[in-house]
């Protein structure tokens, strides 16, 4: 058995996901941990099922502990002091891509997986696509999920933002570009160290002439888990050229955040943060190859992160 712990926002679970299911592919028997994760996460928790309707098999506790080696009665105690602990724990060590996750057995995966290196198999990849597209659908009543997915959408999101998002999204075609600014807890000691100072104003401003120079009429969408920022930034870059809009889908029925992710799937380019939530934003994008995705040159401060990064990705120095 493999169980993979999960952890992190949406966009984490995401990739932890995507690996569940490749080892799954793979015949393995797999298992998520959707508990030990967000002990000391009180900012988070398991949202796969509420944003995207993703089912999965859960770990029970004897498991969990079997291949952590946690058990505490007095017998285990004593044979772990005389022992050692037979902890099969395997925790990721950088960004990188460790094709030996994709071998093991027997091992509980502590780590975020963030590379499409770790979900080769074509029909792994089909449903992942299709989990997006059908939540779109469903959620936002795209135009693509014809009568039966508006239908759905109007009753489950009656009046909300992200449908009105969802139309000017797709009215503006392929001139729709999703930006995305990540701060929140990228602002906080702890994780700044990490992920701060990385996208900054210089980089989103190149990113955005870029863009430019292709798409003279681009109308970028500016997602931000700070609505307010976004609103002042947008307003601040109209400067540049092109058209700007802060786009908040708000509370609405059900997790903001979802909505924002499958918002940022209906544009035809990308300009990411160093975020998890906007890679999947962008990817897989096969039916756009013309679109554009521009990412920073580095995505962590402190750790190599080499398997995050796509063939189709277009880095730039930050």
């Amino acid at each position: 058995m493999v169980i993979i712990r999960l952890q992190g926002g949406l966009g984490n679970q995401l990739f932890q996901y995507a690996l569940y299911l490749q080892l799954e592919a793979q015949g393995r028997t797999v298992r998520i941990d959707e508990e030990s994760g967000f002990v000391s996460d009180i900012q988070r928790k398991p949202c796969l099922n509420s944003a995207l309707g993703i089912d999965y098999e859960k770990a029970s506790d004897t498991e969990i502990k079997i291949l952590r080696d946690a058990f505490m009665d007095p017998l285990s105690r004593i044979r772990r002091k005389l022992t050692g602990r037979k902890n099969k724990e395997w925790e990721e060590p950088d960004g990188r891509f460790h094709p030996e996750v994709l071998e093991m057995d027997e091992v509980y995966l502590n780590g975020y997986f963030q590379s499409e290196a770790y979900f080769p198999d074509p029909g792994v990849r089909k449903k992942l696509a299709g989990i997006f597209e059908d939540s779109i659908n469903k959620r936002l009543g795209s135009e693509n999920g014809g009568a039966e997915g508006q239908e759905q959408a109007a009753e489950d999101n009656a009046g909300s933002r992200s449908r009105e998002l969802a139309r000017e999204i797709e009215a503006s075609g392929s001139s729709a570009v999703s930006l995305h600014i990540r701060r929140g807890d990228y602002l906080q000691p702890g994780t700044a160290e990490t992920h701060g100072g990385i996208c900054t104003d210089a980089y989103y401003e190149k990113a955005v002439s870029l863009i430019l120079e292709k798409v003279p009429d681009a109308v970028f969408y500016v997602f931000s888990d700070d609505p307010g920022y976004a609103e002042s930034w947008a307003e601040d870059m109209s400067v540049h050229g092109g058209s700007f809009i802060a786009a908040d889908p708000g509370a609405g029925k059900g997790p903001a955040d979802a909505d924002s992710l499958l918002l940022m799937r209906l544009c035809r380019h990308h300009i990411l943060a160093n975020s998890s939530f906007s890679w999947w934003g962008a990817w897989p994008d096969e039916g756009a190859e013309d679109g554009m995705i521009i990412v920073p040159d580095r995505w962590y401060n402190n750790r190599a992160d080499d398997g995050i990064y796509t063939d189709r990705m277009q880095r730039i120095t930050c």
